[in-house]
C-alpha cells in the first residue's frame, strides 16, 4: 500500500487538505499516492514533517509498516534500520504496542470528527426560527458575529504572539470558559486541567476565574436593578407632570399618559416592544 494514502487516511485528512498544506493541486497529490509520480524531495520533505514520518515511508510498503505509521508518528516507537538493529526495532514494537493504546494518528481522526460536531453547533448558534420578525433575527445574528468574530480576533492575534506566551493565554482563556460552564450549570472533564508548568487549565485557576465571573456577575444584576429603579422614578416624575400640566385625573391611565408625552416630544416608540396606549 502506499505510505502517503495510509497516513493520509489514518489522519481523515483529504486528498484537497493535504494539497493546499504544500501549495500544490490535488492532481498532483493523487498521482504521487498512485504511483504515477515521482514526489520532488523537497515534498518528501514536507509531507514527512506533516505526518510526522519518514521519507522513506511515503512510497508502497507492507501492511505491517502501515501499521507502524501512527506509532512512529507519535513518537512511541523509533526508526531504527533493520540491518543494523533488528532486535532493538523488534522490542520496541513490543514496548509501544503494550503501552501505547491511542496514537496521534487516532488522536487527530477522533479531535476532526469533534471538531465537525463543533462546527455543526456554532452554525446552529446563527440560526433563528424563520417565524420569528425580521428584526429579531436580525439581533440573534448579530449577537452571534460579535461573540465569535471576537472569539476569532482573540485566536488570530494569540498566533501571532510569542508560543510560550501563547500557550499561557490559552490557558487562562480557557480557565475563564471552564468557569462560565460551571456557573451555568454545567460540567467539565478534570482531564482538561493540567500542571502550572505547562501552561495548562488549572483547578486553581478556574476557581479563581469562576469567583470573578460570579463578581462581575452579581455587579451587573446591581446596575441593572438600579437602572430600573431610576428609569420608574423618572417616569413616575413624567407622569405626574403630565397630571398636573394638562390637568388630568389622578386615576388617568399611566400608559397613556407615557405615550401622549412621547408623542408631544417626538420620541419613537416601538409598537411590538415598547410601551402601548390602551384603547
Amino acid at each position: 500500500m502506499n505510505g502517503l494514502k495510509a497516513a493520509r487516511e489514518q489522519c481523515k485528512m483529504t486528498i484537497q487538505e493535504v494539497a493546499d498544506k504544500l501549495g500544490v493541486s490535488k492532481q498532483i497529490v493523487s498521482a504521487w499516492e498512485k504511483g504515477k509520480k515521482v514526489i520532488p524531495d523537497a515534498r518528501k520533505k514536507q509531507l514527512s514533517e506533516l505526518f510526522g514520518i519518514p521519507e522513506s515511508r511515503l512510497g508502497e510498503i507492507s501492511e505491517e509498516e502501515v501499521k507502524e505509521l501512527e506509532h512512529i508518528a507519535s513518537g512511541t516507537i523509533v526508526e531504527v534500520d533493520k540491518t543494523n538493529d533488528e532486535a532493538f526495532r523488534e522490542r520496541m514494537m513490543l514496548y509501544t504496542s503494550k503501552a501505547y493504546q491511542a496514537s496521534v494518528y487516532a488522536k487527530i481522526s477522533q479531535e476532526k470528527d469533534e471538531q465537525k460536531a463543533i462546527e455543526k453547533k456554532i452554525h446552529k448558534h446563527f440560526e433563528c426560527s424563520d417565524a420569528s420578525p425580521i428584526k429579531n433575527q436580525l439581533s440573534h445574528i448579530e449577537r452571534a458575529n460579535k461573540l465569535y468574530g471576537s472569539f476569532d480576533n482573540v485566536v488570530e492575534l494569540l498566533y501571532k504572539s510569542d508560543a510560550k506566551e501563547r500557550s499561557l493565554y490559552f490557558g487562562r482563556i480557557a480557565e475563564f470558559l471552564y468557569a462560565m460552564e460551571l456557573e451555568l450549570g454545567g460540567e467539565i472533564d478534570k482531564k482538561l486541567l493540567g500542571s502550572e508548568m505547562s501552561g495548562a487549565p488549572t483547578k486553581k485557576g478556574v476557581d479563581r476565574a469562576r469567583k470573578t465571573f460570579a463578581n462581575s456577575m452579581e455587579a451587573s444584576r446591581t446596575a441593572s436593578q438600579e437602572a430600573i429603579e431610576n428609569a420608574s422614578e423618572i417616569m413616575g416624575k413624567i407622569i405626574e407632570s403630565q397630571i398636573k400640566a394638562k390637568g388630568l385625573s389622578k386615576d388617568a391611565n399611566p400608559i397613556d399618559v407615557l405615550v401622549d408625552y412621547a408623542l408631544d416630544h417626538d420620541i419613537l416608540i416601538d409598537p411590538e416592544n415598547d410601551i402601548k396606549r390602551v384603547d
